[in-house]
């Protein structure tokens, strides 16, 4: 955001910011803990 010339946001409102704008957080692909990936991959 520091890059683009002319647009300053604050810190701690950056997060509202970027919601309003439509980006999202990215969330973590949830595995199971014990699961098998040779048998998964078949």
């Amino acid at each position: 955001m520091k890059q683009q010339p002319g647009l300053e946001v604050a810190v701690r409102t950056m997060g509202t910011s970027l919601k309003r704008w439509g980006f999202t957080p990215q969330k973590p692909v949830k595995r199971a803990c014990q699961r098998n990936d040779p048998q998964v991959l078949e």
